[in-house]
């Protein structure tokens, strides 16, 4: 984004920073007093299959399979969203503690509203903003066809335990908001 651009979303009283990478302290029980926070979240399986898939069309990953798609960066992991919103580094590989999760729960409930990819209704909670839902409609969600040993969905599910947790967590907040 050009310095010009950012001047012209600050003077329309728009400003809207995206991140992947770090996330803000929580103060109050609340991430921000001064901007709408949100965070949209997708099953954990079906984000892990479409980053493998996505990786592998790009040349990014030469991971053969599912089960060696792993390392070391965050994405990457089982436990995604709950690092992210633990806040954990991304270059700290250590094991989640359950203090981890309790401050991924944390941020969670901070943030003015949590969409869920697979469930349209949930955009709804940006209508205090002005947007334009019916243009946020996908028409495509989920990896479609995409293969994958069922067994490895299994193995995902009891490895990513944390963050069905959280996504679990974000449906509900979701529905409480709506």
């Amino acid at each position: 984004m050009t310095r010009e651009h950012l001047s012209k979303q600050v003077e329309s009283g728009i400003n809207f920073v995206a991140t992947e990478w770090v996330v803000p302290d929580v103060r109050d029980g609340k991430l921000s007093d001064q901007a709408f926070t949100f965070t949209v979240l997708r099953d954990p399986f079906e984000r892990y299959l479409s980053n493998y898939y996505f990786d592998l069309s790009r040349g990014y990953s030469k991971a053969p399979n599912l089960w060696s798609y792993r390392d070391k960066r965050a994405f990457r992991q089982y436990d995604y969203y709950s690092r992210f919103f633990a806040t954990r580094p991304n270059d700290d590989h250590n094991t989640l503690t359950t203090a981890d999760l309790e401050r991924a729960r944390q941020v969670l409930k901070g943030l003015d509203a949590v969409l869920i990819l697979e469930s349209e209704k949930t955009y709804q909670q940006l209508r205090p903003l002005g947007v334009d839902i019916g243009v946020l409609g996908r028409k495509k969600v989920g990896a479609g066809n995409k293969p994958y040993p069922k067994a490895f969905r299994k193995q995902f599910r009891e490895e990513a335990a944390w963050d069905y947790e959280l996504y679990e967590l974000g449906m509900q907040l979701a529905s409480d908001r709506l």
